[in-house]
């Protein structure tokens, strides 16, 4: 992902800073006109004064003259020290502007990158989920049992409890919020399933002190409470994992919520024609996700949401597929504090380079998406500055401006028609600040990041400045008639220094002298550039650093040619690799834990040591590693070949065998493989729009998974595919037992025996 600024006006201050090239000149260039007067007399003159008292009237003039001299070095001195002082401060002035304003574009861009990635992240995270088997599983069966619960009406008394839950529970603190009055009959599922789910895991449970992430089972004996059981603990490691608010599971067919980790008023209810049909949930899932290709993730903008307490929540949401079937859509919930963290990078202000400022995000409405820095850390004195009563009172209710506070600024709409500020500007509660503001590239969302500093801080320093100035004005008065020349020179002369270190700067010195040993003003200023330099220096080394972490991180996921085409942005993700032919290799680990192993062996190195071999060897065969597990791995040969790659395939999968074999004979356990082989199409790209996953995908992928899902530990078993596609006579094939697969049906594989090993 690339993230371009508009371009900033760098304009150097070396041409307004430096001194005049006619140099410096001094009030006793003149100086020898005025004694030549007083000195010259006319003869008798003296004669003249002395007969007619004229004595007294000389000597006035030469004190008049004296203190006209003093007068004018004391106006030089002081037109000089001005002078300079002038230079000073506006060489500094310019400078420091310039510093504030790229660091607020530094820090800007900072956070403009972190908000995309984290966005990004949780959208390919909610890609991997939906595509995992365990949630295609869950889904069918919740779809499935959640049906059955219509012949299951809740008793009398049940139903009393449920209504009663209802009105005290959500009518009731509708009400108090000050929100849109509700009933009971609009927000409680109309149908039997629904209700009973309510009853037991959603709104009821919690009525009864039983609602938590712990609630895997209610006891209640039904189908959906066995899946339910079986299910749930998984699917809410997935939210605490992925730092969800909420995760649901709608079925396709009945657009019902048929599952909620957290069990809110949403699960059980209808997103066509239920209570939150007119919600960014069933928009995103009916209208969105209908229009987005298979494997991708939509998002829905902040929106608030009566199931998640009133207050705003995003959802993303992915198609989840059982074979080439879509059964549902897996929708999580994304807290405001989630965007708020990647937003503050956790409230770290300083690390991020903001010592008194914030950065915030605004959505396409003028709207608060991230909380402030204001609120997070004087939200009454928040409550305070806003406009309002109704206004404030609504953002002590639900505990946050987000959804509710207008930033109507000129950085936020000239970063939403597409533009980017930087500049002066005034805040939403109308305090001027240096402002950053620009709009981001998150999924086809219109957010505008900004980043403010108040101007009373970063003129902080100027004000520094005129105290010690004042100082030395004060001190240097007196003394200025003797130094005043020498001092205006000397002041003078650092100040084209200060530019070039500033210049060099500019260039990439990052330990630029600018002379900080004197303790002045310019001093100052020369440790705040090399602060500065620094500053920079250790950021470009983050990012250096940021980019090899981020290449690592690659390279664990992606084959190393598409790491080099993320790299130089060659690489479409929309697009992938496909490949027209090839056979996919399932890999499972099996591992008899009844057997038990000796103390001195690591189970965990053993397993590593199988996944270092089994990439190791993959690579020396040239094929490719697409997915690997702490126990299982999934390749791909004969990927870009004009084979299919059977052969190959075969001979990797014996080969790993028979290494299992021997490690685990090595160390005395109870170890093998189990592997299983599918040919025909396979897909094979990044998924997601991040481009941080990388997946194959195809009828071969699920058949070899499922081959090896049902092959015994240390069998190689083909579907007829993979056998058919064998070119070599150096294996026997064998009918397998009857197998069937998960729907059931028989499936005719075929075991591999080699007739010597191919290692």
């Amino acid at each position: 992902m690339s993230t371009d600024a508009a371009p900033r006006n760098d304009e150097p201050a070396v041409d307004r800073t430096a001194p005049p090239a006619g140099g410096t000149t001094g009030p006793g260039d003149d100086s020898p006109a005025a004694p030549a007067t007083a000195d010259t007399a006319v003869p008798g003159a003296d004669t003249a004064a002395a007969t007619s008292g004229a004595t007294p009237t000389r000597r006035g003039r030469r004190g008049g003259l004296r203190r006209r001299i003093a007068v004018a070095l004391v106006l030089a001195a002081v037109v000089s020290l001005v002078f300079v002082a002038a230079l000073n401060f506006f060489g500094a002035l310019r400078l420091l502007l310039n510093g504030n304003e790229d660091r607020l574009v530094a820090v800007g861009e900072s956070r403009a990158a972190s908000i995309e990635q984290g966005i990004d992240r949780v959208l390919d995270n909610v890609s991997v989920a939906a595509a995992d088997l365990a949630v295609a599983l869950a889904l069918e069966g919740f779809g499935e049992t959640f049906s059955e619960l219509d012949d299951e009406p809740l008793e009398p008394r049940q139903l009393a409890e449920l209504e009663d839950a209802y009105g005290e529970l959500v009518v009731d603190a509708v009400a108090d919020a000050g929100l849109e009055p509700v009933t009971v009959d609009e927000t409680m599922p109309a149908s039997d399933a629904g209700r009973y789910v309510q009853y037991h895991y959603g709104l009821g449970a919690a009525a009864r002190g039983e609602r938590d992430l712990d609630l895997a089972d209610a006891g209640d004996g039904s189908d959906y409470s066995e899946l339910r059981s079986a299910f749930h603990p998984y699917l809410a490691s997935l939210v605490a994992t992925m730092q969800l608010g909420d995760l649901l599971l709608v079925d396709a067919d009945t657009a019902d919520v048929v599952y909620s980790a957290q069990g809110r008023i949403d699960v059980g209810t209808n997103l066509r024609d239920g209570p939150f049909a007119d919600t960014a949930l069933a928009r995103a899932v009916l209208d969105d996700l209908s229009n987005t290709r298979v494997g991708e993730t939509v998002i829905a903008d902040y929106e608030r949401y009566l199931p998640g307490g009133g207050r705003p929540v995003l959802f993303a949401a992915s198609a989840v597929r059982s074979g080439t079937e879509i059964v549902g859509a897996l929708v999580a919930e994304l807290p405001v504090e989630a965007l708020t963290n990647i937003t503050t990078a956790g409230g770290a202000w300083e690390q991020i380079g903001l010592d008194e400022g914030e950065a915030y995000v605004v959505g396409p409405d003028l709207l608060l998406r991230s909380e402030s820095r204001r609120w997070i850390e004087d939200p009454e004195g928040y409550l305070e500055a806003i406009d309002g009563e109704e206004h404030a009172s609504l953002v002590e209710v639900f505990e946050s401006p987000v959804g509710l506070q207008v930033v109507d600024t000129e950085p936020v709409t000239e970063a939403l028609d597409g533009h980017t500020f930087s500049g002066v500007a005034t805040d939403y509660l109308g305090e001027a600040t240096f402002s950053y503001a620009r709009l981001l590239d998150v999924a086809g969302l219109q957010w505008a990041v900004v980043v403010d500093e108040p101007i009373a801080s970063a003129r902080a320093p100027f004000a520094e400045y005129f105290r010690r100035l004042g100082l030395v004005v004060a001190i240097i008065v007196p003394l200025v008639v003797v130094l005043g020349i020498v001092l205006a020179d000397r002041l003078a002369r650092r100040i084209p220094a200060m530019v070039r270190a500033a210049h060099e700067v500019a260039a990439g010195e990052r330990d630029p002298d600018v002379g900080t040993q004197v303790n002045d003003e310019l001093g100052d200023l020369g440790r705040r550039l090399r602060r500065l330099a620094a500053d920079l220096g250790r950021r470009e080394a983050q990012l250096a650093a940021e980019y090899e972490r981020r290449r690592e991180l690659l390279a664990t996921v992606l084959p190393e040619r598409i790491v080099d085409a993320v790299d130089s942005d060659r690489y479409s993700a929309a697009e992938g690799d496909l490949v027209d032919v090839g056979t996919v290799i399932a890999v499972r680990v099996v591992l008899d834990d009844a057997g038990g192993a000796p103390d001195d062996v690591d189970v965990g190195e053993l397993l590593a040591e199988d996944a270092r071999f089994a990439e190791s060897l993959a690579h020396e065969r040239g094929i490719e590693r697409i997915r690997a597990d702490a126990d299982r791995y999934l390749f791909v040969a004969g990927a870009g070949r004009d084979e299919a790659g059977a052969d190959d395939a075969l001979a990797y999968a014996t080969d790993l065998s028979a290494a299992v074999a021997e490690v685990a004979a090595r160390e005395q356990v109870t170890m093998s493989v189990s592997v299983g082989l599918a040919t025909g199409s396979v897909a094979m790209g990044v998924v997601g729009a991040g481009g941080l996953t990388f997946a194959a995908w195809g009828e071969p992928v699920r058949q070899a998974l499922a081959v090896c899902a049902l092959a015994a530990g240390g069998q190689v078993l083909l579907d007829r595919s993979a056998a058919d596609a064998l070119t070599s006579d150096d294996w026997r094939l064998e009918e397998a037992e009857e197998l069937v697969d998960v729907d059931g049906r028989p499936m005719a594989l075929l075991a591999a025996v080699a007739a010597e090993s191919t290692t």
